[in-house]
């Protein structure tokens, strides 16, 4: 465990196993690093795990959020990074962590030994794939409204994301998936602030300069960030892989482990024999 300094805050990171480092990125409304770990430890077994709270984010500081910008978020990973004493890191993003680690990929592409984005984008809204998607569910105004009228209150914020537990995952009863957010230290703010700053963000345009070798993972029930995003993200880096699991939404990692992890360990040999 450890405090990771930072404009205007601290981080809080914690880290598993040893060797080459993997800087983890969760995303969310609000989420926090325990939508990842315990989950990606597994990974510990070929590499050191870093997780963060992002900022605003779980325990790290919920100070001058206001102040919010994707540069920040894009610097608070170099930090992390240099924290950890790596020169260079593999980068796994997950949702909104994705935008984040493609962000950071572009500035600093001499940092990055390879990029992992799990269920990713390449820019954000895509409200209306996500409209749609709930419109078909029948549940627009219980899931979108309630998130969006929860940004000033961590408590309603976890209800409106449970309401929201079909748009995420494949099977809402799988056992796996009803421990996920058992320990999240849910933030409002950050789910509010998350959202200004990424408001009519993109990289689509400048995809191809990525040439980190990139592993792209998403469920094929993921209407949150739907396949077609992550489609668009495979064909503009050039040097990308994309697997889609057939029985997960928003978490493969959590609905399809056994395949998700051997997809990772196989990649990761593979590029490391390139």
């Amino acid at each position: 465990m450890g405090v990771v300094s930072v404009q205007g805050g601290e981080l809080y990171s914690d880290s598993v196993g040893a060797g080459d480092v993997c800087v983890t990125i969760h995303g969310g409304f609000g989420f926090d690093h325990t939508s990842l770990s315990p989950w990606l430890d597994r990974l510990a077994s070929a590499m050191r795990v870093v997780y963060y709270d992002q900022r605003g984010c779980g325990r790290s500081s919920r100070s001058g959020m206001d102040a919010l910008t994707i540069g920040r978020l894009r610097d608070d990973v170099d930090a992390v990074r240099a924290h950890a004493g790596a020169e260079r890191v593999t980068l796994l993003g997950h949702g909104w962590g994705s935008c984040v680690a493609l962000e950071y990929a572009l500035a600093y592409p001499e940092r990055v030994k390879c990029l992992i984005l799990v269920s990713g984008t390449p820019s954000f809204p895509v409200e209306g794939e996500l409209r749609e998607a709930v419109l078909q569910r029948g549940t627009i105004d219980a899931v979108i409204g309630n998130i969006h009228d929860s940004s000033e209150d961590d408590d309603a914020l976890a209800r409106a994301i449970c309401n929201a537990l079909p748009l995420l995952f494949y099977d809402v009863e799988n056992e796996r998936v009803q421990r996920l957010f058992s320990h999240m230290l849910w933030s409002a703010p950050a789910a509010l602030q998350w959202r200004r700053v990424f408001n009519g963000w993109s990289v689509r345009r400048r995809l191809a300069e990525i040439a980190a070798p990139t592993l792209l993972l998403a469920g094929e029930f993921n209407t949150v960030f739907p396949i077609s995003q992550s489609l668009a993200l495979y064909e503009g880096i050039v040097n990308s892989t994309l697997e889609i699991f057939g029985q997960s939404g928003h978490f493969p990692f959590v609905e399809e482990p056994e395949e998700f992890f051997r997809t990772v360990f196989e990649w990761i040999e593979a590029a490391a024999l390139a």
